[in-house]
């Protein structure tokens, strides 16, 4: 299956059960159809207000509409990267069946959302020190001079030194220990 914007045209289906929002779907007791272009067909069952099924199938029957859309667009709409309203103008999503119940489905489930990746401390740790030059403020730094050391321990540790002076600052990936002077602070 392709990835648009990093996320699958499942993901959207395999997270509905999640996002459904049962206040969003009271009363309502329908079999919703999703026909995405070279992904497949997806039913979508509510059954007095609950979220009954989520499946993937290879027939739509019984549904009370069905939305037609490719891939990209399909995943762009739920993650709003694309805009419904000129998505449906513009062609690239079509209904078939009762508009009106297709639109319900839309307060039926939370936007799309896609999951933060957990950082492992490696990559927090470099993402840190990759940040310390760009975060740096010249004006807080006038007639400053100074240099910070960093031996992190541990398989995910490592070196690294900071340097500032005449409003500039540099970092290194190794340790210059035996070049600093310690300061209490």
């Amino acid at each position: 299956m392709a990835e648009y914007w990093g996320i699958k045209v499942e993901d959207i289906f395999n997270t509905m059960k999640d996002r459904f929002r049962p206040e969003g779907a009271k009363g309502v007791t329908a079999s919703y159809g999703y026909d995405i272009k070279d992904e497949g067909k997806w039913k979508v069952s509510v059954y007095n207000g609950t979220l009954a099924a989520v499946e993937k199938t290879d027939a739509l029957t019984g549904c009370v509409a069905t939305m037609l859309a490719d891939g990209e667009t399909f995943v762009g709409v739920n993650t709003g990267k694309v805009d419904a309203a000129n998505a449906f103008m513009g062609g690239k999503v079509k209904v078939d069946g009762d508009m009106g119940a297709f639109g319900k489905t839309g307060k039926m489930f939370r936007k799309f959302v896609v999951a933060k990746k957990e950082m492992s401390t490696r990559d927090y740790i470099d993402d840190m020190f990759a940040t310390i030059v760009p975060r740096f403020k010249p004006k807080e730094a006038v007639g400053l001079d100074t240099s910070f050391a960093f031996d992190l321990g541990g398989p995910d540790g490592g070196k690294w030194t900071v340097f500032i002076k005449d409003q500039k600052c540099r970092i290194t990936s190794t340790s210059y220990w035996e070049r600093l002077t310690r300061r209490a602070f």
